[in-house]
């Protein structure tokens, strides 16, 4: 039988100009029939810190005020087996050739893409 997942993907620091050298691109996924459970209980861990629903999970917004919500959604992260991550770390991003197709994909509107190496 065929399993089907949810893959949710993200990159950073992708875009040429951006001054940074190095460029992720990461995935993180689940069962297609976990995703609804997973998504109710990320929901539960931004209720008991008194953030919506709607909060958006960043690495950027990290503080000292937000550390025990991050410290559970990592707890989260790690003791379910259902959840999977992924990244391609990429060093110096000025030697991908890749970037010039990124730059034409994004000429034509498309902003996210996933790549099969």
């Amino acid at each position: 039988m065929t399993e089907v997942f949810n893959v949710y993907c993200d990159e950073s620091c992708h875009l040429e100009n951006d001054g940074q050298t190095a460029m992720v691109l990461g995935a993180v996924w689940c069962p297609l029939d976990k995703t609804r459970e997973i998504a109710v209980r990320l929901r539960e861990i931004k209720r008991k810190h008194g953030l919506p629903a709607s909060f958006e999970v960043k690495w950027t917004k990290v503080s000292s005020s937000k550390q025990a919500f991050y410290l559970d959604l990592m707890d989260y992260f790690f003791d379910d087996n259902d959840l999977h991550f992924r990244a391609l770390i990429c060093r110096k991003k000025q030697n991908l050739t890749i970037m010039l197709f990124l730059a034409r994909l994004m000429t034509i509107g498309i902003t996210k893409c996933i790549l099969i190496c």
